[in-house]
C-alpha cells in the first residue's frame, strides 16, 4: 500500500465458493490501481474457502481475512466487509465475479475528477451472456434533479449491475436501507437511496463479469417468501422504501410515476414466479411420470 489508510477498500462476502474463489481474488490482486485493501469475511465455510482466502493472504499483504465462527447471513457478512474498511472509496465484489485489471483505475478516476458523483462502475454483463444496459441495470444516472435520478433507475426487472460500483463509502456508511433487514431487491433499496443523494457515473472503459453461479443463482423465491403476502406482492417491502424514500423532494405527480413503476415491477414479478411454479410443477409431473413408467 502507498499509505496507511488505502485510497480503496473492497469488501468480499464469502461462503462455500472454493470453486472461483482463486479467479476471483487473483483478478483483484492484478488490478493495475493497486493502493486498496480486499477485507474478505468467510462466512464459516465447509469447502476450503477459508484456506484458499489464507493463503492469498499470506502472500499479498493487501488482503486482510476474517473467518467468522459461524454463519451470520449473507446480509450481516455484507455489512461487515463495509464496517471494517478504512478507505474512502469501497466496493463489494462477490466471490464468484471478476472484474478487468483497469476496473479500478477507470471507476476511482471518476470519482477523484467528480465531486458531483456518489458511485461510478463500468459495463457489466453475466459470465454466460452479454453487455445489455437496460437487462444489466448498469448504467449512468446522472440527472440534476434527485427525484428523477431515481426514477430513472426503473424499467423491467434488472440485474442491479450498479450495486457492485465503486462508492464513496461515507454515502455508504450514511445509507439506512444498508441497516435493514434483506428482502427481495433491498440491493434496489440501497442504490435508490444513493441515487437521491447523488449521481452515479459509468467510466469509458473497464468491465465486471458477474459470476452465474453463486448468490446469483440462487432461488429467490424460495429463499425470500416467508409469509403469504410476499407471495401475492412480492416486492412489497420495495413498495414500502419507495413510500417512504419519495415523502420529501418528489413532486405529487413524481410520486405518483414511482409508485405506479414499483405496482408495475410487482406485477411483472408475480407473473413470472407463477410461470416458474406452473413450470416446476409440469417437470415434477413428469418425473413422477417416467418414473412410475420405469416400475
Amino acid at each position: 500500500m502507498t499509505s496507511d489508510v488505502p485510497a480503496v477498500g473492497i469488501g468480499m462476502p464469502v461462503y462455500n465458493a472454493e470453486e472461483y474463489l482463486s479467479a476471483t481474488i487473483g483478478a483483484i490482486l492484478a488490478q493495475d490501481f493497486r493502493d486498496f485493501e480486499l477485507i474478505i469475511s468467510d462466512n464459516a465455510s465447509t469447502d476450503r474457502s477459508a484456506e484458499i482466502c489464507e493463503s492469498f493472504a499470506r502472500q499479498d499483504s493487501r488482503v486482510r481475512f476474517v473467518r467468522q465462527p459461524s454463519n451470520r447471513g449473507a446480509t450481516v457478512n455484507f455489512r461487515f466487509v463495509l464496517d471494517q474498511s478504512r478507505a474512502p472509496f469501497f466496493m463489494w465484489a462477490a466471490a464468484d465475479d471478476v472484474r478487468s485489471r483497469d476496473f479500478l483505475t477507470q471507476t476511482v478516476a471518476v470519482l477523484q475528477s467528480r465531486p458531483d458523483v456518489i458511485a461510478a462502475n463500468c459495463r457489466t454483463r453475466f459470465d454466460n451472456g452479454t453487455f445489455e444496459r437496460n437487462r444489466m441495470g448498469d448504467g449512468p444516472i446522472e440527472h440534476d434533479d434527485p427525484a428523477q435520478r431515481v426514477l430513472a433507475f426503473f424499467g423491467f426487472w434488472h440485474a442491479n449491475g450498479r450495486y457492485y460500483s465503486l462508492f464513496r463509502r461515507e454515502a455508504l456508511m450514511r445509507n439506512q436501507a444498508l441497516r435493514e433487514e434483506e428482502y427481495l431487491a433491498s440491493d434496489w433499496s440501497i442504490v435508490l437511496e444513493l441515487l437521491k443523494r447523488g449521481k452515479i457515473a459509468q467510466a469509458d472503459g473497464g468491465e465486471l463479469i458477474l459470476g452465474s453461479r453463486g448468490m446469483s443463482s440462487r432461488n429467490l423465491f424460495r429463499y425470500y417468501h416467508r409469509s403469504p403476502v410476499d407471495y401475492v406482492l412480492p416486492l412489497w417491502k420495495l413498495w414500502r422504501f419507495t413510500e417512504r424514500l419519495s415523502a420529501t423532494g418528489f413532486t405529487a405527480k413524481q410520486r405518483f410515476r414511482l409508485r405506479t413503476r414499483v405496482i408495475g415491477l410487482n406485477i411483472e414479478f408475480a407473473r413470472w414466479r407463477l410461470k416458474q411454479a406452473l413450470r416446476a410443477r409440469a417437470d415434477a409431473r413428469a418425473v413422477g411420470t417416467a418414473q412410475s413408467a420405469h416400475d
